[in-house]
């Protein structure tokens, strides 16, 4: 009898111990379900699409640096049909205050040759790749034609022509002395010299000892001729190549600045892509979790039924 009595108090303890132990996992299982859910539906949110932001060309990155490369020459060729006038009147205007002072007497350019020696055809072709990259002037305002790019271009680089650092490569060119500059060539020089021919047969007597007739031959000996002129230092730009310079440099600027704001917008997208798949698969991980929590459920139902038959059965065993 005693040995029953404990076994039916050590069935009960356990199913109790069961009992809570299955309680305690599910509800784990519940907090771990909701959770997961949680953090899935969160990374869901938002597009995942980002679009390029918008990028602007600041006038300070028109300033040339110390060592600026020239532009080739550009063929005289009449005004372009692409170049709207008030592009070109914006261009002279620019040119006139800016730049044609540090010009030299002998620097003489008409306007068509200053507006073509800017706006050339690749010029004018970068320029209009850019209406589709996204650009905005200083204050914001998007810019989606090649005409209001070219124009805020122009704005940039006139106020960047007023920056000391502008200034100073303007002066450097005007007010350059020509230098006396010595260099040597190397040239071959040639000399005829007298000598005796044994093999020729042109003279009196040739036959005889020594064999031969007196003549030339030809020397060719290399010479060194220093060479002196006069020249302006190397490496100073004019104002139309250092206009042309600014001008190109904004295009570059622009186009870099929009490759790195399409690439940060393609990295974007592709983490929002890897978070919401990353979402996606926590939710289904809370759905797996959830039903684990419903079958520990179960085995608590299972568990509390059990222990609520023992108890009738005994109850039953005490009435009779």
């Amino acid at each position: 009898m005693r040995i029953s009595t404990k076994a039916a108090a050590l069935e009960k303890n356990l199913l109790a111990l069961l009992r809570y132990v299955a309680l305690l996992v599910a509800v784990m299982a519940l907090v771990g379900s909701l959770g997961f859910l949680a953090i899935g539906m969160v990374n869901q949110l938002g597009e995942t699409e980002v679009k390029p932001g918008k990028v602007a060309v600041q006038a300070n990155e028109l300033i040339p640096a110390q060592s600026a490369k020239s532009l080739p020459s550009a063929d005289i060729q009449p005004i372009k049909p692409s170049l709207d006038k008030a592009t070109k009147a914006k261009t002279l205007e620019i040119f006139r205050s800016r730049f044609k002072p540090s010009q030299r007497p002998d620097d003489k350019l008409t306007d068509d040759q200053v507006v073509d020696f800017i706006w050339t055809d690749s010029m004018l072709s970068s320029y209009a790749d850019l209406a589709t990259a996204g650009l905005t002037d200083a204050g914001g305002k998007d810019l989606t034609t090649a005409a209001a790019i070219m124009g805020d271009a122009l704005t940039a680089v006139d106020t960047a022509a007023q920056n000391p650092e502008f200034q100073k490569k303007l002066t450097a060119y005007r007010t350059a002395q020509k230098q006396n500059v010595c260099t040597d060539h190397f040239t071959i020089h040639s000399r005829l010299v007298p000598g005796w021919d044994s093999t020729a047969t042109n003279c009196e007597d040739w036959y005889k000892s020594p064999v031969g007739c007196a003549g030339t031959r030809l020397v060719e000996e290399p010479v060194t001729e220093k060479v002196c002129e006069m020249k302006f230092p190397e490496g100073l730009l004019s104002p139309v190549e250092q206009y042309a310079i600014a001008v190109a440099t904004y295009a570059e600027t622009a186009k870099h600045k929009s490759d790195d704001a399409k690439i940060q917008a393609q990295n974007k997208t592709s983490e929002n892509g890897l978070r919401k798949e990353m979402g996606k698969e926590r939710i289904q991980l809370a759905a797996e979790i959830f039903l684990g929590f419903l079958g520990i459920m179960f085995l608590y139902l299972f568990i509390a039924l059990e222990r609520h038959n023992r108890s009738l059965r005994l109850l039953i065993k005490e009435v009779k």
